[in-house]
């Protein structure tokens, strides 16, 4: 998991990165970036290569593979962000918190600098696909303003949904 949503973001796009820690250590952190089709291709040439080398594609049934296997595939073929939901939400953003961190008001906390963060650099939306068996991110994501994008066109049907929130910032003169 941490191959796909959380390393290659401190590793490729370490100034989009937050991470919050008490006496114990690191609790969470917030990761993306604020060019989602950039960092894609990133991703592409700079990232996947080692991995897929690393860990060899899954053969065989894909409904009879287990976690890594799954982890491997997405690896192989990650999925992009629809168009749709990249033309009105360019960015894009991970949330992860231990247990001792939740429901504490720190994953509001970090969501809000990660936007202040990218208002600041003219990003005027962002995007998170939440896994549709998350009932805590579904529930999540909605109380900071972001609104489910189901409703696009061109975006298929898939384990997630599209969520998205746009980004007010002040204009420079």
């Amino acid at each position: 998991m941490g191959l796909i949503y959380a390393a290659p973001y401190a590793t490729l796009a370490p100034q989009d990165c937050l991470v919050a820690e008490d006496d114990d250590g690191l609790v969470g952190s917030v990761v993306g970036t604020r060019d989602t089709r950039t960092f894609e291709r990133l991703l592409e040439a700079a990232w996947w290569p080692a991995l897929r080398a690393r860990y060899p594609e899954p053969q065989g049934d894909p409904n009879a593979w287990d976690v890594d296997q799954r982890r491997h595939a997405m690896m192989h073929h990650p999925t992009s962000a629809p168009d749709p939901v990249v033309a009105d939400y360019p960015a894009h953003m991970h949330v992860n918190l231990l247990g001792r961190a939740q429901r504490r008001g720190l994953g509001r906390l970090l969501v809000q600098r990660w936007l202040d963060h990218a208002a600041g650099h003219r990003v005027t939306g962002v995007h998170v696909a939440a896994n549709r068996a998350n009932a805590g991110a579904l529930a999540f994501w909605p109380r900071l303003g972001f609104k489910a994008l189901g409703d696009l066109a061109g975006v298929p049907s898939s384990r997630h949904i599209w969520m998205g929130r746009k980004i007010a910032f002040e204009p420079q003169p």
